[in-house]
């Protein structure tokens, strides 16, 4: 790879043996460098692969303004939070995850930190990623000497949610969180109970539901195998049907989409198991699943 510009010391911009511009970080990487050098292969922490002009530009202006310090730290954060969810983030979440630490620990030192307004909703939906992100203020701490409290942790948590969905915006992010939450009131006022959200039965369903929002864009109207065991579930259990009813009708006014007979078979199970062993005195479908 050839250096074609040098941002700072632990940032260039390469060209590779194919043509391809690609952006590299490495402590050092760029220092005493020139245009056209090769890039000493033993520098490199991180390729950045840029697939359009508008990740470039965002990506450079990030990187240019970030003292080295916060890079360095970033790729921890991110290399640590990979191995402990075994996930693998699209390079994206660089982009808005180093403009945000790099903002949090100037804002700390001037005016304290920030509440996050969805801190509960991240906790409650996405709590894997805020766990890690609880293990990252150790190591912020660690390295920068200051110690942030569970809404930064909150939206660090966010942004490994995002770095997850191909650097979907964090503003649709939270938009599905307050759908799930609608679904989950929906549940509750169906049935009069309340769910223990710590129980097995419940996180299934979140991820389920997290999962099918995803997927409601390219969710196609068929019939299948299915539809037999979803005509027996309506007879057997009307009050779970009549529920998923209510959240099919919620989908279509706030989301657009009509649910197919395979979804509706899945959230009558999943709601079935949820419902019946949440309240034992509350039997309306007289079985459980």
């Amino acid at each position: 790879m050839r250096i074609i510009r040098i941002l700072n010391n632990s940032v260039v911009l390469v060209i590779d043996e194919k043509g391809n511009e690609k952006m590299v970080l490495g402590k050092g990487i760029g220092f005493q460098s020139k245009v056209d050098d090769s890039v000493d292969q033993t520098k490199i922490e991180k390729v950045f692969i840029l697939e359009s002009k508008t990740q470039k530009h965002n990506l450079e202006k990030v990187l240019q303004h970030t003292p080295e310090q916060y890079l360095n730290l970033t790729r921890k954060i991110v290399e640590f939070s990979e191995m402990e969810l075994g996930v693998k983030f699209s390079d994206s979440i660089y982009i808005g995850l180093m403009d945000h630490i790099t903002y949090a620990l100037e804002r700390i030192s001037q005016s304290g930190s920030i509440k996050n307004a969805f801190l509960w909703e991240v906790k409650k939906f996405y709590s894997k990623e805020f766990r890690t992100a609880i293990k990252v203020l150790d190591i912020i701490e660690e390295e920068e000497c200051v110690r942030f409290n569970e809404d930064e942790a909150s939206f660090i948590a966010m942004h490994f949610v995002n770095g997850q969905q191909d650097g979907a915006n964090i503003k649709s992010m939270m938009s599905e969180t307050a759908v799930i939450q609608d679904i989950l009131n929906i549940i509750k006022f169906h049935y009069k109970i309340e769910i223990d959200e710590t129980s097995v039965n419940y996180n299934r369903f979140i991820v389920h539901i997290r999962y099918l929002l995803q997927r409601v864009p390219q969710m196609h109207h068929k019939e299948n195998l299915e539809s037999e065991l979803l005509d027996q579930l309506c007879r057997k259990y009307p009050e779970t049907y009549l529920c998923v009813q209510k959240i099919s009708k919620y989908l279509v006014k706030s989301m657009s989409v009509q649910i197919n007979d395979e979804e509706y078979l899945y959230l009558m199970l999943h709601i079935k198991r949820l419902s019946t062993r949440q309240d034992k005195k509350t039997n309306n479908d007289n079985c459980p699943i």
